[in-house]
């Protein structure tokens, strides 16, 4: 990919490398972010009419949130993003320790990552050649993990309201945050803006994009939301860019730090030589509807 961006690096990787979303062909602390993601229920609050309290709904399902800290979160139907950084992990939702499992991230994941269970992938299996034949142990294992794109950017609220949907005042600009894009159709979406960026021979770093949200019915009536990105405006790169992307960079490296620690807490030491033969063949699965 080229492109006229002089954005200095340090590690001898290109802009987009180091963002990770070049195409390279290769197989192989506490959060002081902002957080965003997106409400799947919708809030259900009092509006006075003619006097009387009604119940109605205040936050619908789609809106996007955005966590400043344990106190304070703000409320956009579409917030703008500028995306410095993309990284990938595997995740898997603990229900019993009410804890996130990952593996630390990466720019793709074709691999074995460590992760924080003190194993590889989650335990995610190698290559199955014949889905059908799998046993449910193993398909409700590989359902149950998610392919997680971890996105690091500058978001913008031009229509923020709080918890009741009320309009707030702010100077939401140009604000450093990082979200979890993992539901399907998300990571869809998020891939094929990347895809289109690219086909502009630009990156993402060069666009501030408007985030929408699709509106899913589930079987059992309720609904959930997917990210949607439209309405690219094209920015220009800005010197102190490099600074901020740094710091995304420096994020991810203290926060795989952290996974690498719960992986040696928890990697067991009698690991036997046929399960260090199973480890050692793990190799990237494709998705399974």
């Amino acid at each position: 990919m080229s492109t006229q961006l002089t954005v200095a690096n340090e590690s001898g990787q290109s802009l987009a490398e180091m963002m990770g979303v070049a195409n390279t062909g290769s197989s192989s602390s506490k959060s002081t972010l902002a957080r965003l993601t997106q409400v799947h229920q919708a809030a259900m609050g009092l509006m006075e009419v003619a006097g009387k309290k009604i119940k109605t709904e205040v936050m619908p399902v789609g809106v996007y949130k955005l966590t400043l800290d344990e106190d304070t979160a703000i409320y956009s139907e579409n917030p703008k993003i500028r995306i410095f950084a993309i990284r990938q992990q595997w995740t898997q939702f603990d229900s019993e320790l009410n804890a996130m499992n990952k593996t630390v991230m990466a720019t793709d994941l074709k691999g074995d990552f460590k992760d924080t269970k003190g194993g590889f992938n989650l335990g995610r299996p190698g290559y199955i050649k014949d889905w059908d034949a799998a046993s449910e142990t193993t398909k409700n294992l590989i359902r149950s993990i998610s392919r997680t794109m971890v996105v690091f950017g500058l978001i913008t609220l031009d229509d923020a309201t709080d918890a009741d949907g009320k309009s707030i005042t702010g100077d939401y600009v140009d604000m450093p945050f990082v979200t979890d894009v993992k539901n399907k159709l998300s990571v869809k979406a998020l891939s094929g803006y990347i895809s289109t960026t690219a086909r502009k021979n630009k990156l993402p770093i060069q666009y501030n994009v408007t985030l929408g949200a699709g509106i899913h019915d589930l079987p059992n009536g309720n609904q959930y939301a997917s990210y949607t990105f439209s309405a690219p405006d094209l920015v220009d790169v800005q010197e102190g860019d490099n600074e901020i992307l740094k710091d995304f960079l420096e994020f991810v490296e203290v926060t795989n730090s952290g996974i690498l620690a719960k992986w040696d807490e928890n990697n067991r030491q009698d690991v036997d030589d046929y399960e260090k033969e199973i480890i050692a063949s793990i190799v990237d699965v494709e998705e399974f509807e």
